[in-house]
């Protein structure tokens, strides 16, 4: 990505230009779009009435520039409710490119939390309030139909069996335990 500053002016005549004109600004793209993939957003506020200011700063470490603050706002219009609120967003990134999480403060951290997931929906991070410090990942754009499984339990815990159970999320049809 670069940023530009650009004007233009008439040749009329031999050695004979115009005024310049005023000055357009822009910014090329990181990447093509076959390129890019989308990490997902999960943002919850638990009082249900937004981040209150605080967001989640994406910031790519080559240029510094802020791809965009992610936030949760208050959809449902309630203000207070005491119910949870979640956002769901996605966030096309480029392949290859590292990207910092910076957190910004806002009026009630504690009500946050978040989960932000890359392109095989495995968690890059979590947490809830502030982010401690920053959080640094490398884009990897590459999709895999061998998804780690989810929602992983045991349960009926006797003296010699146990029951395990999961969600597949890919096409597998045979795990190692």
């Amino acid at each position: 990505a670069t940023t530009y500053e650009v004007q233009v002016r008439a040749y009329c005549a031999d050695r004979i230009y115009s005024d310049w004109t005023n000055a357009v600004s822009f910014t090329t793209d990181m990447c093509m779009p076959e390129d890019q993939c989308e990490i997902t957003f999960e943002l919850t506020d638990s009082w249900g009435d937004s981040w209150n200011g605080a967001y989640i700063a994406v910031v790519d470490l080559a240029t510094g520039i802020e791809l965009a603050q992610m936030t949760n706002e208050n959809l449902n219009g309630t203000s207070g409710s005491g119910e949870n609120e979640l956002n769901t967003k996605t966030l096309a990134v480029c392949n290859g490119r590292e990207i910092q999480f910076v957190w910004h403060t806002g009026s009630y951290d504690s009500e946050a939390s978040y989960v932000v997931y890359d392109v095989n929906d495995e968690v890059i991070f979590s947490g809830s309030g502030a982010m401690s410090e920053a959080v640094t990942y490398t884009v990897n754009c590459t999709e895999t139909d061998c998804r780690k499984p989810s929602d992983f339990v045991a349960s009926e815990i006797g003296k010699r069996s146990v029951v395990l159970s999961w969600t597949e999320n890919g096409s597998a049809t045979e795990w190692v335990i």
